[in-house]
């Protein structure tokens, strides 16, 4: 462990709360960053002008824009595999489970914007050809956790067809696909504190695509 990075954790421990709201500016800066500029453009003397710090001071906290991505990629979407998971195991039927996961979903659109929309925005295929080392753990944990969230969405769409309590000539990965692909779409036009809010977007978007999927 280099010598900087045994500051960072010395740091963290000694004044946890001090440093976690640093850390929090500081995702904030990142995440507006990287939304207006995108990964590939931003650099870190970027996030530190929006956070009104220092390059300097920046390194105490972060040590790379990649370690910065992976870390709200990783905190944004396990949260939400953490709410989708206790949603799935819920005792009710699928199709009132998959409203609860879409609303779910959007709602995270609203509550930590613009986190979640810095990702897809990315061309990950793009930054992957690059074939750059630096990359390649973030690249590799934004996989695995859009496997996972994506596993347990096709998970309940798959068992409700299996019960008969969703139906349609489209295959479950899909459908799974498809919802996702619809929700997502929402950062070309979703702003906070709009005519709507993201809960009853979200609300109104499960009742659409359960009133067709459930069509005879």
């Amino acid at each position: 462990m280099s010598k900087l990075k045994i500051r960072r954790k010395s740091r963290a421990e000694s004044g946890k709360a001090l440093y976690n709201d640093r850390k929090d500016i500081i995702r904030r800066a990142a995440g507006n960053v990287f939304l207006k500029k995108g990964f590939l453009a931003t650099k870190l003397s970027d996030i530190a002008e929006e956070a009104n710090m220092d390059r300097a001071s920046l390194y105490y906290y972060v040590g790379s824009k990649q370690d910065l991505y992976e870390d709200i990629y990783s905190t944004v979407v396990g949260d939400n595999i953490q709410q989708a998971q206790i949603i799935a195991e819920e005792n009710i039927p699928a199709p009132e489970k998959l409203a609860k996961l879409m609303t779910a979903l959007m709602a995270s659109f609203e509550e930590k914007y613009p986190y979640y929309y810095i990702f897809v925005q990315e061309d990950l295929r793009k930054i992957e050809s690059m074939n750059d080392p630096k990359n390649e753990q973030w690249l590799e944990t934004s996989k695995k956790l859009s496997k996972e969230y994506f596993s347990l969405i096709n998970n309940v769409v798959t068992d409700g067809m299996a019960s008969g309590e969703i139906r349609s000539i489209l295959p479950p990965r899909l459908i799974t696909h498809s919802l996702i692909g619809m929700l997502t779409s929402s950062s070309q036009w979703f702003r906070p504190n709009g005519i709507m809010k993201s809960k009853e977007i979200g609300a109104a978007l499960a009742n659409m695509v359960l009133d067709g999927l459930n069509k005879k």
